[in-house]
């Protein structure tokens, strides 16, 4: 391998970024996975940031009272920009104070990053009714709600 080759192949303002010399290491291998851990860490997701994947990617907008899910962020942010319109006409005719009305203060738009769901754990049957087991009648689903996350990526 030669080193002068390689150090040209790097762009100088990254090699030097992390203000490391080829010289005060053992092996050129040393040098090159140093330098790599350290271009990825430079990449890292900040504490307290979440990443979300672009694909898939769903929008809500609250206009005070309802949430509304979007495909893009321009259709939730003019949703909410609705609400803002129908608070200000409000406003106008002295029917709603912004410093007082709540329904003000949650109006808003964003990602999605959990939707609910749910499971069918169990339809109980004309067994499980004999059995004591349920107190519902044959035929009734019991179901679990919970949330879902939206998958977080990390840089690979």
């Amino acid at each position: 391998m030669d080193i002068q080759k390689e150090k040209k192949a790097l762009d100088a303002s990254e090699f030097n970024r992390f203000d490391l010399d080829i010289k005060d290491f053992a092996t050129t291998g040393e040098f090159f996975r140093l330098l790599g851990w350290l271009e990825a860490k430079s990449q890292a997701v900040p504490e307290g940031f979440v990443v979300v994947p672009t694909e898939k990617v769903k929008y809500f907008s609250h206009d005070g009272e309802n949430y509304e899910i979007h495909d893009t962020l321009a259709e939730a942010k003019h949703e909410a920009e609705c609400a803002i319109e129908h608070f200000s006409e409000r406003l106008a005719d002295q029917l709603c104070d912004p410093r007082s009305d709540g329904n003000f203060h949650d109006v808003g738009f964003g990602i999605v990053l959990g939707k609910s769901g749910y499971s069918i754990d169990h339809i109980v049957t004309q067994e499980d009714v004999e059995n004591g087991e349920y107190g519902y009648e044959a035929g009734t689903e019991i179901m679990s709600l919970f949330l879902v996350d939206v998958q977080e990526q990390s840089h690979e």
